[in-house]
């Protein structure tokens, strides 16, 4: 997992009009962290699960997709600790928007997306970020 891939990853959500499976598979598979030797990768048998595998392919476990970019729930399962606030909210027609209020130095992850679970993934995602980078 890494900043660049999990801004995109954010930014897809933004992006994104409606709950997309395909996305799940690549926030699940992104935030995965995989034995020594193995790496996660799609399953081209299974719409619901990763596959853990080692350099010549011999299978160490599955990852399971959670529906991040259809659920409230499961979106939020992906901010990081626990944060003070969340805010999920829709005025007049704009897009929704989520704000997710860390614990500690008070900068906020916010999302802008078609659906309020939508929002609140890309939220949480950038709130992963900042949990990533070191503090000031």
């Amino acid at each position: 997992m890494n900043r660049d891939e999990l801004l995109a990853l954010a930014d897809r959500c933004e992006a994104a009009a409606e709950p997309d499976r395909e996305l799940d598979c690549a926030i699940s598979l992104a935030l995965v962290v995989p034995p020594d030797g193995c790496k996660a990768v799609a399953s081209e048998l299974s719409s619901q699960a990763g596959l853990l595998v080692d350099r010549i392919g011999r299978l160490h476990g599955t990852v399971d997709y959670q529906p991040l970019t259809a659920s409230l729930d499961a979106a939020m399962s992906l901010a990081p600790n626990a944060p003070t606030g969340l805010e999920v909210s829709n005025f007049y027609g704009n897009p929704w928007r989520a704000v997710i209020y860390p614990e500690g130095d008070g900068t906020i992850s916010e999302g802008l997306a078609a659906t309020p679970a939508l929002a609140l993934t890309a939220a949480a995602l950038r709130a992963r970020v900042q949990a990533l980078e070191p503090s000031k």
